[in-house]
């Protein structure tokens, strides 16, 4: 058994962070509703940095068990200045 040291918190995870452990897992990608072959294709993809839609990636998320404990926070970076 690993200490909690190196343990992963899984209760604070981003969208994309989930959403690579959900295709990793042994049995989400199942729930998910992808093949071993599909599977085996977003791991390659992921590792390629070529991610699904947001959309996407909630749906299959939500799909195989997982919830999403707090909406997301957005920032406008202070370079963007809005024309007008």
């Amino acid at each position: 058994m690993a200490n909690d040291s190196t343990m992963q918190d899984v209760s604070k995870l981003t969208l994309r962070e989930a959403y690579s452990l959900a295709v990793n897992d042994k049995e989400s990608y199942k729930i998910m509703g992808f093949s071993r072959v599909r599977k085996y294709q977003l791991q390659q993809n992921l590792r390629n940095g070529k991610w699904p839609k947001e959309a996407t990636m909630r749906e299959h998320l939500l799909k195989s068990g997982w919830a999403k404990l707090q909406d997301e926070f957005w920032e406008k970076p202070a370079q963007v200045q809005v024309e007008g």
